[in-house]
């Protein structure tokens, strides 16, 4: 098993281009975050990301309707303080203010309090209306400038949020980006509305309230990705749900197979610590045995000046982690063959799907070889396999670029697939990346599967090869 990946934010302590090559140096996939900064920073970020490994993915966080702070600077908020949050006209009163950047949404009679910062900081509501709520502080705090207001079991404007969707990412089109991460994502008809516009893009949804989380099952179906954002979903479920809420959407998204980012304060210890809190070192362990694939980092390496150490620490701590998986006794099916000796199979469902899949039950240790266009079959094999290890080759950007969200997959990119109809052009391919395909599995037979791009990429033969075979 292949350790998680890391997903660290650019932001202004790490947006320098020796800063960013740093990063790199540590993972193929970065983040921006479109909430801060203007549109030609991000554009900026890109250039520099590309011009260092063009080959390396950029994921534009794209704002939702969640309301944030219009404050430019850091503010000094007193424990009892009551202060009026409002969008649009400027409200006459004798309490301190603080501008919304988008409308809030409806506040339920039975909400007594709400929450900025991602649930950091709590709120006894004292009066609401029309797009203004009235809250006094639970505590003495600094509130960081553009953080968001949570209001529990908000349900939000999805055509607001389409179109906000829509108005930003016609802002971005100078910006080299080749992921979009969708915020509250609250049904999948707006998944399907942006893939329509952006079919070259991975879509990353992010489940943060109630909605989204009723709906996980058919949101995990249309993304390419989930993230769990665990602050947000915190502040809106409730703290006391938030666990049970992580495990609910991890099932969703391994049934569907599909990558898991778990997002939100993995790291935040490490601001001005060199060594995290043992409960972010269970928590990172957690996201491991739930088997998640990406380990995000915002605030840790956007904000804070220890940035390289976290980032270092969480690469060698993932690269040890060791952890023994629930629910992987898979019984291993022996077959002693050459390469030329395949199982041909036309095993298609009425719903024309591959059920070659449940004609085996393969060992957890075994390594896979896919030949793919479209990746369907690598996310059905995911559904019953989540652990282990494969190389995908691929004539698709768009599927080579989504291997690098499973933590054991690795991509390989081939200008044609159609040569490999052809058995006898597979053993050449399998020696040059021999030590990627027998990759901690250095005698063991692996399983090769050979799909075909003209049928859907639905999987139609199947190979059992030994390394000695290569030989």
């Amino acid at each position: 098993m292949q350790s998680l990946k890391i997903l660290p934010t650019i932001g202004p302590i790490s947006e320098q281009e020796h800063s960013i090559k740093r990063i790199l140096k540590f993972t193929d996939i970065v983040r921006t975050n479109g909430s801060h900064n203007n549109i030609r920073w991000h554009e900026n970020i890109s250039n520099v990301i590309k011009k260092i490994n063009p080959n390396a993915l950029h994921l534009l966080d794209i704002p939702g309707v969640k309301p944030r702070t219009g404050n430019t600077e850091q503010l000094k908020v007193k424990k009892g303080e009551l202060i009026l949050f409002y969008f649009g006209k400027k409200i006459n009163t004798k309490y301190r203010k603080i501008i919304l950047t988008k409308p809030l949404p409806p506040i339920n009679s039975k909400i007594k309090k709400f929450s900025l910062a991602d649930g950091q900081y709590y709120f006894n509501i004292e009066k609401y209306g029309k797009d203004f709520v009235l809250g006094k502080s639970i505590s003495s705090f600094t509130l960081l400038p553009f953080k968001g207001l949570n209001i529990p079991n908000a349900i939000y404007d999805n055509d607001l949020q389409l179109k906000h969707y829509k108005s930003f990412l016609n802002r971005c089109k100078n910006i080299d980006f080749d992921v979009i991460g969708l915020s509250y994502i609250q049904s999948d008809n707006i998944i399907k509305k942006i893939r329509k516009l952006y079919k070259d893009k991975i879509i990353v949804s992010k489940i943060e309230n109630k909605e989204g989380l009723k709906n996980v099952d058919k949101i995990a179906e249309e993304s390419d990705v989930i993230m769990i954002d665990r602050g947000d979903l915190a502040a809106e479920v409730g703290s006391h749900n938030l666990f049970d809420s992580v495990l609910k959407i991890t099932k969703a998204t391994k049934e569907n197979g599909k990558p898991l980012i778990m997002a939100t304060e993995n790291l935040v210890s490490m601001f001005n610590k060199n060594e995290p809190t043992k409960s972010e070192i269970m928590s990172l362990g957690m996201s491991s045995l739930i088997d998640g694939d990406v380990i995000m980092l915002s605030e840790e390496t956007a904000l804070s000046k220890n940035w390289l150490n976290t980032i270092k620490w969480l690469s060698d701590y993932l690269k040890k982690l060791k952890l023994v998986q629930l629910n992987t006794n898979f019984s291993y099916c022996e077959k002693n063959s050459k390469i030329n000796e395949s199982f041909n199979t036309n095993m298609i469902n009425k719903n024309n799907e591959p059920s070659i899949w449940s004609c085996f039950n393969f060992n957890s240790n075994d390594n896979f070889v896919f030949f793919s266009r479209t990746g369907a079959s690598i996310k059905e094999f995911k559904k019953k396999y989540t652990s282990n290890s494969s190389l995908v080759l691929t004539d698709s950007i768009l599927t080579y670029n989504l291997c690098k969200f499973w933590k054991d997959v690795n991509g390989i990119y081939l200008e044609s697939l159609s040569k490999f109809h052809n058995v006898k052009n597979i053993p050449k391919i399998i020696k040059n990346y021999q030590k990627l395909v027998f990759s901690g599995n250095k005698n063991r037979a692996i399983c090769l599967l050979i799909l075909n791009p003209k049928n859907g990429s639905k999987a139609n033969c199947i190979y059992f090869i030994d390394k000695k075979d290569l030989i």
